[in-house]
Parts: structure tokens; sequence; C-alpha cells
């Protein structure tokens, strides 16, 4: 996504909910979590992200989630933007859901 060369603070991006299962339908939107986003860059990263595609989106940040909700959500999730993994010597691990190295944008 554009959305971690805007705001470079963003450390992780994820995409969740039914557009990455059979439950995705016309209406469905694209549920976006992310982590690092100022909490003043909301709305822009909202518009951003929804020019991107023909999608509705809804974007959540992790910082404003409890705990146990952010948890939940990650679990279900697949990683759009990768850190550094540090036992990995900073190597690319593509192992899907929200582990992972190599900073870069999935699309």
């Amino acid at each position: 996504m554009a959305l971690a060369a805007r705001w470079p603070d963003i450390r992780q991006e994820w995409i969740f909910g039914s557009v990455l299962g059979p439950g995705c339908r016309e209406h469905s939107d694209l549920d976006l979590l992310v982590e690092g986003l100022p909490a003043t860059s909301v709305i822009g990263a909202l518009g951003l992200a929804e020019r991107q595609g023909p999608m509705a989106v809804d974007l959540k940040r992790t910082e404003d989630l409890k705990p146990e909700l952010c948890e939940r959500l990650l679990r279900s999730s697949r990683a759009l933007l990768w850190e550094p993994c540090p036992e990995a010597g900073g190597q690319a691990d593509d192992a899907g859901g929200h582990g992972g190295a190599a900073r870069g944008s999935a699309r």
C-alpha cells in the first residue's frame, strides 16, 4: 500500500475480514489494521487507501484497540508490510500471517 510511503512511521499494515475468505461479497469493504500511523493522520490515510481501489476501506490503528481485540484481528490477518526480523538476520520471512521481515509492500 501507499500508506507507508506517505507516513514513514507506519511499522506494519495488515488486511483482515471478509476479503480474505469466502465471505467476500460485492458490498464488502477492505479492513485495514495499521501500526504506527499517527492519530492525526487517520482521515488522510483512509482517503488515500480508498483512492487505491474500488472498495470502501475500514482503517483501524493497533494503538486504538484493546489488546484482546488487536490479537484476535491479528490471528486472522495477512501482513502487507514486513519488518526486519532480528533472529533471521534481516532476511525475508514470507510465511504469511503477522510475522515477517524485509520491509516492502505486498502490492
